[in-house]
């Protein structure tokens, strides 16, 4: 009697936002070192002094980023967390560079904000994103009332320090609704996503015994086995090697010789007996068929197939 393979259910939102995670901190880096390579190149008016400090400043927000790039690679790495540091430093670099140039609220830099608070409510979640907004809105607060105040000098405009403030608001708020209906898009597809995963694996466990995968060098890379001590794709015995490097799969000479010839050719099969011996001594014949799998540009990437313990 046949076993569904037991297949523990993806986490789908939360893999892709580690897959995304990694691009945020790249991102930030990048903009660390553009900003960089402006202050020291492009004349801004500041004296040697503090351009050396603003410098400085990127290239440490630059290498913060680079080293949360390179540690968001494992699993017990804490990526919302770190997503919300990272974008806690970028708001303090936005605000040092509008106080420094002496812009405060009309500096094109502050507006950054609101784009930061989509990405990080696309990547983190809405809670997050409505958290660091609610920062920026303080921080954009602060900032008019050291205008209103004369603490912070206003530069020469018709537009009060009141009404930047308000805008600037309502691009955060614009920032938290983008990042919010970003993420519950992510969320809802995604969610979907699993469910035809989860439905196409229970048909499969339905229909066949194994599901395997194999590169463009035919060696296989995945094995998902309905029940333990199946010998004759055991996922121990077969990862990393081709048909005819697995010596448990029982085909001669002849018949490695053919299976191998259809595989080089990317030529489908179908019912390729095999057999076995598991470790109790029965002898298992195992059906194999597969497909040759494609990319988009028509590049070979290896077989994927079925097996079915045909005893």
């Amino acid at each position: 009697m046949s076993h569904r393979p037991r297949v523990p259910p993806a986490q789908a939102p939360d893999a892709v936002r580690r897959l995304v995670g990694p691009m945020f901190f790249g991102i930030a880096c990048a903009i660390g070192v553009a900003a960089t390579l402006i202050l020291a190149l492009v004349p801004s008016g500041l004296d040697e002094t503090r351009r050396a400090l603003m410098c400085t400043a990127f290239v440490a927000f630059a290498a913060f980023s680079a080293v949360l790039l390179r540690r968001s690679r494992r699993d017990d790495f804490p990526l919302k967390a770190a997503l919300l540091a990272v974008s806690i430093a970028a708001l303090a670099m936005l605000v040092a560079t509008g106080v420094s140039l002496a812009d405060g609220l009309r500096s094109p830099a502050i507006g950054f904000a609101a784009l930061v608070v989509c990405m990080l409510g696309a990547v983190a979640g809405p809670r997050h994103g409505l958290a660091f907004g609610a920062l920026c809105a303080l921080v954009v607060g602060a900032l008019g009332w050291g205008h209103a105040t004369q603490r912070l000098p206003l530069p020469p405009g018709p537009t009060s320090a009141a009404m930047l403030v308000a805008m600037h608001w309502v691009l955060i708020a614009a920032g938290v609704a983008g990042g919010a209906l970003i993420s519950r898009v992510l969320d809802h597809y995604l969610a979907e996503s699993e469910q035809r995963e989860r439905r196409f694996r229970e048909l499969l466990g339905i229909a066949a015994d194994w599901y395997w995968e194999q590169d463009e060098e035919f060696r296989f890379t995945r094995v998902t086995e309905s029940r333990a001590g199946g010998s004759t794709l055991s996922p121990q015995r077969a990862l990393g090697r081709t048909a005819w490097e697995h010596a448990g799969l029982g085909l001669d000479d002849e018949q490695l010789d053919a299976h191998r010839a259809d595989l080089e050719a990317h030529r489908p099969f179908s019912n390729l007996m095999t057999s076995s011996v598991d470790a109790q001594g029965r002898t298992h014949h195992l059906a194999l068929s597969g497909e040759p799998q494609f990319d988009a540009d028509g590049v070979f990437q290896g077989y994927w197939g079925v097996g079915r313990d045909v005893t």
